[in-house]
């Protein structure tokens, strides 16, 4: 199938909400698919397509999208198949999580050269991102159109509230330490925790809910992301050499089961798990 005609059927309408939604600091996204529904390849043939999400570019290669799932920008998709990539990594129970801190993963590097993580991920994640005009590393405004939830949160930092939008690992520090990086250099552990595939935008209600579960504890609100969002579990735990527990395997496979054409992503340039 050509790569036009798989993109424009595997983003779904979300372009046509955006004067709707002008103003608004959180709206519902239409539940359409994250994948194509191979029972229904007319109708999914016939979807207007969108922009890319913010931070991607459409003449990139690395920007098309899978059949299943939704761009990650900065992350291309590799060669393999997410349930190949599950299969291949090693099950074993989760260990004991004595002795883990967030300071064995490192510190963020905000103060040092360049932005901090937080606002890196910010700038890839938000739609239209505004900054300090004093400072290109501060994001003072935007709009998230979240994976976890299907909304779209008006961002706006005020030090006065507390802020809606919080960045979550899609592999938390602590689980990380559960299944394998007690055994990195720490220098591999801190790639691990500034990873950018590893690293999400989110409404601050959808990170406390979730607080640091693995995917058997917990998944997205919004169905449509399920396998992108079980993509990067897998393909963050095969770069940082991590393994997956019997529990995390079978419900990842359940979630890939709808999408079995779902592809893994490729290492960023910043990993150093070797």
């Amino acid at each position: 199938m050509p790569r036009t005609a798989r993109t424009v059927m595997a983003l779904s309408g979300v372009s046509a909400l955006l004067v709707l939604l002008s103003g608004c600091t959180a709206s519902a996204i239409p539940a359409t698919p994250g994948y194509l529904d191979p029972a229904e390849p007319e109708q999914a043939a016939e979807a207007d397509p969108v922009p890319v999400p913010a931070g991607a570019d459409p003449e990139d290669p690395a920007a098309e999208t899978d059949d299943s799932g939704y761009l990650v920008p900065g992350s291309p998709y590799s060669g393999e198949r997410a349930l190949d990539v599950l299969d291949s990594l090693p099950v074993l129970p989760a260990e004991d999580d004595a002795g883990y801190e967030p300071a064995a993963f490192g510190e963020d590097e905000a103060g040092g050269p360049g932005c901090g993580t937080r606002h890196r991920i910010l700038l890839r994640d938000l739609t239209d991102p505004r900054t300090d005009e004093a400072d290109r590393c501060r994001v003072t405004g935007g709009d998230l159109y979240d994976p976890y939830t299907g909304e779209v949160i008006g961002y706006a930092d005020d030090p006065d509230e507390p802020a809606p939008i919080a960045i979550d690992r899609i592999v938390s520090l602590r689980q990380a330490w559960m299944t394998g990086a007690q055994e990195l250099r720490p220098e591999q552990r801190e790639a691990l925790a500034r990873d950018p595939l590893n690293l999400q935008a989110t409404s601050r209600a959808a990170y406390r809910e979730k607080a640091g579960k693995d995917a058997q504890a917990w998944l997205p609100l919004w169905q449509s992301y399920h396998c992108t969002y079980a993509a990067r579990q897998i393909s963050v735990k095969q770069h940082h050499r991590l393994w997956v527990t019997a529990g995390e395997k079978s419900t990842l496979s359940e979630v890939l089961a709808a999408c079995p054409g779902q592809r893994a992503f490729a290492p960023t340039a910043a990993d150093t798990h070797n």
